[in-house]
């Protein structure tokens, strides 16, 4: 296997050292392009909810399906998903869904972002 498992991208006592909660209450922007607008959130758990029932309408098979869920709402999710959150401002993952133009079918890429911090105003 040549990936890093994910526990291995965090010391151990990451969650521990570091106020990982502080996010539960903090806005959260969430999207997926193509698929669901960037929307507000106030914290992790609600911007996460939104993007699973958004997820819920894509033609996804149980596999597929199953991987999003886990890395989004599965074990130690939501803690991961924060920390990151506060180390680096973002947490992304691609969803590909197969798209049909004239008969050709082709996997697209739809970057699935969480961002902290509330967005600004549109001008």
């Amino acid at each position: 296997m040549t990936g890093v498992p994910v526990a291995a991208t965090r010391p151990a006592d990451a969650a521990a050292s570091e106020a990982v909660p502080a996010l539960e209450a903090g806005w959260v922007v969430a999207g997926i392009e193509g698929v669901m607008s960037p929307r507000t959130f106030d914290g992790v758990r609600p911007a996460v909810q939104g993007l699973l029932d958004a997820l819920r309408g894509l033609p996804l098979d149980v596999q597929h399906r199953q991987f999003l869920e886990g890395c989004l709402a599965g074990r130690g999710a939501f803690e991961y998903i924060s920390w990151r959150l506060q180390r680096t401002g973002r947490f992304l993952l691609d969803v590909r869904l197969v798209h049909t133009d004239a008969g050709v079918a082709r996997w697209v890429e739809h970057p699935l972002t969480l961002t902290a911090g509330k967005p600004e105003p549109s001008r």
